[in-house]
């Protein structure tokens, strides 16, 4: 499996968001880490940092890196400029479509976290259209793509990021029509949402119905 994060450094991540982030960023490699050591799905991770432009800060277009070693050499993000979302999205549909021509179709899962709107709303809407586009009827079916929105963030821009399904929640027991959308009123539950986007089991399958998964912030999930 393959993780890749396109994460929001511009300036409005300043302060206790930008803390916060990294902070959620560290234990998540080091859970996926642990999930990795644990059983025969090895997991390795991208990361995309966009502010200005975007950039690869662990891996690049060609290459994953292994999450322990992204883990080790995680290094706190640090926050400017404005929110160049179309460039972060171009670099993932670039690596994904990279990966899968050099016969890599392991499960991808992508998490956009973003405080705000793109700099370039059309142009990011243009490269979510295309970076689907590219997927559709090669990788569609092992590429999730999940949003989490924090606060000012656009909603319509989340829900044209996500992938829409029928998801597995609750180990099984249940199932609901949602796009991957997550929207929290502060990144101390960035890792329960986390939690969520990686146990979801998503079936690719025409849907009428959309419900949306909100995370509601709970002194029980600051654990994860």
């Amino acid at each position: 499996m393959e993780a890749i994060f396109l994460l929001d450094t511009s300036c409005s991540m300043r302060g206790a968001r930008i803390n916060q982030l990294n902070h959620a960023m560290y234990d998540i490699l080091t859970e996926l880490d642990s999930i990795d050591d644990g059983s025969n799905e090895k997991i390795s991770v991208r990361i995309v940092s966009f502010n200005n432009v975007a950039k690869f800060i662990l891996g690049d277009e060609k290459n994953s890196v292994r999450v322990d070693k992204a883990r080790d050499q995680w290094i706190n993000l640090v926050p400017r400029g404005a929110t160049d979302s179309a460039h972060a999205t171009r670099l993932c549909a670039n690596s994904i479509l990279h990966d899968y021509q050099n016969g890599n179709k392991d499960k991808t899962i992508v998490v956009l976290v973003t405080d705000g709107k793109s700099s370039d709303h059309e142009r990011f809407i243009e490269e979510i259209k295309s970076l689907k586009k590219s997927l559709s009827g090669i990788a569609d079916k092992t590429v999730l793509l999940a949003s989490v929105g924090v606060q000012d963030y656009d909603e319509g821009e989340l829900y044209e990021f996500a992938t829409s399904g029928v998801a597995t929640l609750d180990g099984g027991k249940t199932t609901q029509s949602t796009y991957l959308v997550y929207k929290i009123d502060n990144l101390s539950t960035l890792n329960y949402a986390f939690k969520q986007i990686f146990d979801t089991k998503l079936e690719f399958i025409s849907i009428d119905d959309i419900y949306e998964m909100v995370i509601e912030e709970s002194a029980d999930d600051e654990d994860w």
